[in-house]
């Protein structure tokens, strides 16, 4: 009998958007592109000022009494510019993503 044991689960993606008034935008997925997408969509629609990344993390079932995720490095920042409202994506890097400065109105960043 061959069985096949998994000692490590996938990673996901942890994505936080703060429009910095009480209001925001959280999320969980196994798709970086779709963390990327729902972090740009969200900062879009917030006011100059705003922040957001996205991180890794793991779901930890062995956490009692409920699963718990353990989070690993943010590997993207995004912030809408306090003066321009311009958007603006960097990596963990500092490297900025193509199409690195959006405006609000339906440029695109990521």
């Amino acid at each position: 009998m061959n069985v096949s044991v998994r000692t490590q689960q996938p990673s996901l993606f942890v994505y936080e958007a703060d429009a910095g008034n009480g209001h925001g935008v959280y999320g969980v997925t196994d798709i970086y592109e779709v963390a990327a997408c729902r972090m740009v969509c969200a900062l879009r629609t917030m006011p100059p000022g705003a922040s957001a990344f996205i991180r890794q993390a793991r779901l930890d079932i062995m956490v009692r009494p409920y699963p718990s995720y353990r989070y690993g490095s943010v590997v993207v920042r995004g912030w809408r510019d306090v003066d321009t409202g311009t958007l603006m994506i960097v990596d963990a890097d500092g490297v900025s993503s193509a199409g690195e400065a959006a405006t609000a109105r339906g440029g695109s960043a990521v």
